[in-house]
């Protein structure tokens, strides 16, 4: 009978684990749509998420090309490109949060840590106190969803 007692108060006590799975999960989903979503709109008539606050910077970037691409798209619609591609690998990493949790995939830990780890070093560096926030909040749930 206590060993029975003692089983579900563990098991009570780790129940709310994939919860923060679920979360983490979420917060990487959510920045990735957001990211998409702002890379998409900014293909109209009026981009407005990623593009220079200086309207001369703007019109530079229009009239000039990515030296490897040669005659490709200019320089301000291959970046938008670059966030396409970004915000598709966010979402993707937040499903593979979800596949080694409902797979207890354990081996997959350490590069979901890497990843997690490596969005918030590069936010650090290179973005916004957003991302950086985001990512961030999101690996460390993460962390605590694995203990």
């Amino acid at each position: 009978m206590r060993v029975q007692s003692v089983y579900l108060e563990v098991r009570r006590a780790t129940s709310f684990m994939p919860i923060l799975t679920y979360i983490a999960a979420g917060i990487f989903a959510l920045i990735g749509l957001l990211h998409l979503g702002f890379a998409l709109y900014d293909f109209s008539a009026k981009p407005r998420y990623f593009r220079p606050n200086d309207d001369d910077a703007m019109a530079l970037l229009k009239r000039t090309h990515v030296e490897l691409a040669g005659k490709g798209h200019d320089y301000f619609i291959s970046t938008l490109g670059i966030h396409l591609c970004h915000a598709i690998g966010v979402v993707l990493f937040a499903i593979m949060i979800l596949i080694e949790q409902s797979h207890e995939i354990v081996g997959m830990r350490p590069l979901l840590a890497l990843v997690g780890l490596s969005y918030a070093l590069i936010a650090w560096r290179f973005w916004s106190r957003r991302p950086l926030s985001a990512s961030l909040v999101g690996t460390a749930v993460l962390f605590l969803s694995w203990l």
